[in-house]
């Protein structure tokens, strides 16, 4: 059943302050839904907006309620200058997993949102224009809910309609045929849709190596830095990573190639997953603030807090080629980010699926603005940095190897040329 018709209200909070704005955004009285929503539902609506919003150095951080959903979930909208965010979370009560899609902009256009799930089954699934915003087949832990009637929206800046519930969980093809057909698969590439291609990255034709290891026993790892709580070994012809602390918030760590590389360059490793949740990123190009080494013994002692890299006194890019969290499985996409600030800079389909236990060739080139990575060939982010938008491109540094707490993974044949 539909529901339409959004009066106006002026106010809108922005940043913990309120402001009135002529036809802003903003919370609107409760009313029915059509279907109330419990422990399966489904929930659809669309939203419009006319400007253009997007993150980087110059951002407002904006903040525009779409849906409050008493007792079961708030649906927002969010500009930062590290990302711009569509996210659902569920009430403190439910133990559900959040949704929240991190992309780099919004432009303006129609986007049609849904939301679906079974709490037996601990099944949480969202569309944005027909692309799915987790990964097909993740399961969640289960959770209960009770019958939720009453909703609240938004209307204004950013126009949401055509708004409807129903007491059923639907699958991905179900939920693609309901999707308008001038929205379907638009704007997909902005939340990590779409398939680029695939590329054969080779190092130029008698380009010695800068560094290389087949990190295959003991001692091919001389020289390299860890940072956090980490384990290393040696196992069939493999560097087996893992925390010492698998459980705990503090447990996540950075191993770090001795080298300093130069601004452009072409890296490639192996990889194998060897547990279902966690998460693996490369850092490159890292230095710390102000030009200064990454080692500079001035700079605070690092140990892995993620903080510590992300708004700490490092510059660095850095891409994530598995992310399969506890509290945000099944992410579908790879993120380029860079530090200091947390800016994301592009994103791609994800690199290593969920729970594979293959081995994987990853290959990073970075030449000048141009930064692009490729699992087993497929290209995965291909991005170029705007310095206008995130500040001067980055030139030489190091790369290091992270992992979340979680994570466990066996690495070989690191190489590092020119490029």
């Amino acid at each position: 059943m539909f529901w339409t018709g959004w009066p106006t209200i002026k106010n809108l909070m922005i940043a913990h302050r309120e402001y009135t704005l002529p036809n802003a955004a903003a919370m609107l009285n409760e009313f029915t839904l059509g279907s109330p929503l419990s422990s399966r539902a489904y929930l659809e609506f669309m939203v419009e907006t006319e400007t253009l919003h997007a993150n980087g150095l110059k951002a407002e951080v904006t903040r525009i309620p779409w849906l409050e959903i008493p007792g079961v979930a708030s649906c927002y909208f969010a500009v930062e200058p590290a990302e711009c965010q569509l996210g659902w979370v569920w009430e403190k009560g439910l133990k559900a997993d959040r949704m929240i899609a991190r992309i780099r902009e919004l432009p303006p256009g129609r986007y049609f949102l849904q939301y679906t799930w079974d709490a037996a089954a601990g099944i949480f699934d969202a569309y944005v224009n027909g692309h799915p915003l987790r990964v097909a087949g993740t399961l969640g832990t289960p959770w209960a809910m009770g019958v939720h009637g009453k909703a609240s929206a938004a209307d204004g800046a950013m126009r949401i309609n055509a708004l409807a519930s129903e007491a059923r969980c639907l699958d991905e093809r179900q939920a693609l045929s309901r999707v308008p057909a001038d929205c379907r698969g638009r704007q997909a590439g902005l939340f990590g849709g779409g398939v680029q291609g695939r590329m054969e990255i080779r190092p130029r034709s008698g380009a010695q190596p800068l560094y290389t290891s087949n990190l295959g026993q003991p001692g091919t790892d001389a020289g390299w830095i860890l940072e956090g709580p980490g384990k290393i070994h040696f196992a069939n012809g493999e560097m087996v990573v893992a925390s010492s602390r698998p459980q705990g918030p503090d447990g996540h760590l950075v191993y770090w190639c001795p080298q300093v590389f130069p601004a452009d360059f072409l890296a490639e490793w192996t990889v194998r997953p060897l547990s279902e949740h966690g998460l693996c990123i490369a850092f490159f190009c890292a230095t710390g603030r102000r030009s200064r080494d990454l080692f500079d013994p001035a700079l605070p002692a690092r140990n892995g807090d993620f903080q510590q890299y992300i708004k700490g006194e490092v510059d660095a890019y850095h891409v994530s080629y598995y992310s399969n969290t506890p509290n945000e499985p099944g992410r579908n996409a790879c993120n380029l980010r860079k530090n200091h600030g947390f800016y994301l800079v592009g994103n791609g389909p994800p690199g290593i699926a969920p729970g594979s236990r293959q081995r994987h060739k990853v290959r990073l080139l970075k030449q000048g603005a141009r930064i692009l990575l490729t699992v087993d060939d497929l290209i995965i982010i291909d991005a170029t940095d705007d310095p206008l938008r995130y500040g001067p491109v980055f030139g030489p540094g190091r790369i290091g190897l992270r992992q979340m707490q979680w994570m466990q993974a066996a690495y070989r044949d690191f190489a590092v040329y020119p490029a």
